[in-house]
Formats: C-alpha cells, structure tokens, sequence
C-alpha cells in the first residue's frame, strides 16, 4: 500500500473504473496502525495530455485540525509531479471554509485568486479560492533560490518599478506610496531576489499595537510562484513578539489574506462602488526565526 504519511497509508482505490478512465482516482487515508478510516484524497479531472488536475479531499470530524489532509494532500501531489509528469495541479474550495485554505498553503499550493459562483453547496453557489502549484522541476525552476531581505527604496530602483505595476504609472499616486517608505523611520522594505532578479517586494510600518503593510506587489512574470507567500512568511518573522499585522485592502486581493490566515472585517464602500477591506493576523504565539 502506498505511504501517504508516517500514520497516514492508502488503503485502496474507491473507484475502480475511474482509473481505468484515466479521469479520476481515489484513496482511502487510514491510520497506519488501527486501519481507522480518516478520509479521502483523490486526482480528479485529470488531463494527461497536458499534465493537469485537480486535488480533492475529505476528513473525519474527529481528526481534522490534526495536520491528516495537508499530509495526505501532499502524497498523490508528489506521486503526480515525480512518478507521472504532472505539469499543474488545482485546489478549490469555498471561501467560507477557511481551514481548507490553510490545509492548501501547508501542502505547497499557492492561492492564485476567487472563482466567483463555483461551486454548488447545500445552500447555493459558493464562491471557491482557487489555489495551485505548479511542477517546478518541469520548468526548469528547481534549482532556484529565493533570497529575502531588507532594501530601502533609493538603493532598489526595481522596487519602485515594481510599485508601478501594482498601483499604476500616475506619477502623483506612485510618490503617495513610496513616501512612507522613504520618510518614514519606522517603515521597511523586504524583496524577494530570484537568481538575482528582483520578483517581489513588501513594505510595512511599525507602530506601537500593531505592524501595518503598506504594500505588496510581485513581478508579472514571477506570480502564482510562492513569491508573495515568502514575503508574507518573512515579514511575520521580522514582526516584533507581540504586535499584529494588519493592512487595508480591496476584493481581488482579500483571498490571499484570507488564505494566509488574516481575520477580514469589511469596511463598507469608502468610495462609490468599491469595497474596503481590513485584514488582521494576530501576533504570533512562538515566532520562528530566519533560518
């Protein structure tokens, strides 16, 4: 039987003639030592001329939040992209199920952005968070590194052009948001270099309560890469023990948030047509460091 995780083992296909299509297939997850049922993972719309799929999956009540679906996520993941040559896998799921977000961030999909009305529940059409990852080895990506560290918007002209794409090219807005960064002594700027290719950036402000985040933008080129989520992940390193994170932000962008864990309060229409939101990480319990 296939090893899904140290207590975590395939014990058997659900649907036989799904494999035999090519479409689907499916697993059982069981405890390795009492063979209790602890759910389902499967491959399902599987396209094996392009090497695309999409990752579904379900757990018992009595073990989720106990790291079973991200583990068992993970399995048929790498089965897909080492043994049979996946290029792309998907995971959805609806917005308001938020555990579900978590489960795809710690299994290495990424959270590319919100399906509107995708899915059909009990209750209606959801909207679904569409996360993915890609086979880097197939492209050619698996040696690279991404460094992140601390910059200063004079010493980074990439930043600044990086801004630009984000917000826009009006030159007025562009020097509204790089002022903190330049004038403020409690602002920061981390970026993310990939094989010295500036790919992403982050700035932020430290207050007394709370760290606010200014700004995140990516490269085109470098998007639904994990870039965003590293910088994420580097600046809740970089918080001082005990302040929050928190940030303002709009409709296209709440789904990354929601998926990084981030409380979101809506904040009505600030202007006509457009909703605002607040977006909230508490400060973390035990912090860990860089590395």
């Amino acid at each position: 039987m296939p090893l899904l995780a140290p207590d975590v083992v395939a014990a058997g296909t659900l649907r036989g003639a799904d494999w035999r299509g090519g479409a689907h297939a499916h697993w059982a997850a069981a405890d390795a030592v009492t063979d209790d049922l602890l759910g389902r993972v499967s491959l399902k719309n599987m396209d094996l001329i392009c090497g695309q799929g999409e990752v579904a999956y379900w757990t018992v009540p009595a073990r989720r939040r106990q790291d079973v679906a991200s583990r068992a996520v993970a399995a048929p993941t790498r089965w897909a992209f080492d043994d049979v040559g996946f290029h792309r896998l998907e995971l959805t799921h609806s917005v308001h199920n938020l555990p579900s977000s978590r489960v795809a961030i710690e299994a290495g999909f990424d959270f590319e952005g919100v399906k509107r009305c995708a899915g059909l529940h009990l209750d209606g059409w959801h909207d679904m968070h569409l996360h993915a990852r890609i086979n880097d080895t197939k492209l050619g990506m698996g040696n690279s590194v991404t460094e992140i560290h601390a910059t200063t918007i004079d010493h980074s002209p990439a930043v600044t052009r990086l801004l630009a794409l984000a917000i826009g090219d009006d030159p007025h807005c562009l020097q509204h948001v790089v002022r903190p960064d330049r004038d403020d002594p409690a602002a920061g700027l981390l970026v993310a270099v990939v094989d010295h290719d500036t790919a992403g950036v982050i700035g932020y402000s430290v207050g007394d309560s709370a760290v606010t985040l200014l700004h995140i933008a990516t490269a085109p080129h470098a998007r639904n890469a994990g870039v965003g989520t590293q910088l994420l992940g580097a600046l809740r390193r970089t918080v001082p023990a005990g302040l929050s994170i928190v940030a303002e932000t709009d409709q296209d962008a709440v789904g990354f948030y929601a998926a990084h864990n981030f409380a979101v309060t809506s904040l009505g229409e600030k202007y006509p047509g457009v909703e605002r939101f607040r977006v909230q990480l508490r400060a973390p319990t035990n912090p860990k460091p860089d590395p």
